[in-house]
């Protein structure tokens, strides 16, 4: 090879090289920065809920914060576990949804969500109550359709949650099945 060669093969190396730090690296960091941040589903942190009350029909279970750590109010039929809370936390506020349905109207009914058959309310502790309603499996048993109460929107959550529920509930009901299908 000669040494025109090598220095012109030098010199597009040099040129590609340039390009590549100059325009290919800032085009992500541009578009990230142009993306907007999702609004989460529910306006909700774990760290600021002081207490949980799930509901099934007439069973209740209602935990409440203190001092870090989470305390059940009433009677249980069964233990629940430890880190039921905060494992039915990080699966109803840390994880998004697996698919925004959006608004659906008159049209609750159609995914279990038009009575208050099964609930999670959470209570912060700047006094704020959200209500999440949950409604049946969807098709493919992946999922549980949900609502926040006083809004139409209804979401696909991860079984998690759903299992999570059910776990709690069972400790009041002594029935480990409490799942709302079609």
């Amino acid at each position: 090879m000669s040494p025109l060669r090598a220095f012109t093969y030098f010199a597009v190396f040099l040129l590609l090289l340039g390009y590549y730090v100059i325009v290919e690296r800032e085009a992500p960091l541009s578009e990230a920065a142009a993306t907007p941040v999702p609004k989460r589903w529910l306006d909700v942190a774990a760290v600021d809920v002081a207490g949980v009350l799930l509901r099934a029909g007439p069973a209740e279970l209602q935990v409440r914060k203190s001092e870090g750590r989470w305390y059940v109010s009433g009677p249980l039929q069964q233990p629940i576990p430890a880190d039921l809370v905060p494992s039915l936390l990080d699966s109803l506020l840390a994880t998004e949804p697996v698919e925004i349905l959006g608004k659906v109207g008159d049209r609750l009914a159609e995914f279990g969500l038009d009575r208050d058959e099964r609930s999670i309310e959470l209570s912060t502790d700047d006094g704020r109550l959200v209500k999440v309603r949950l409604g049946y499996s969807n098709p493919a048993r992946t999922a549980v359709y949900a609502s926040v109460a006083g809004s139409d929107e209804v979401a696909l959550l991860g079984l998690n949650v759903d299992y999570y529920f059910t776990l709690g509930i069972s400790g009041v009901t002594g029935e480990s099945r409490v799942r709302h299908e079609a």
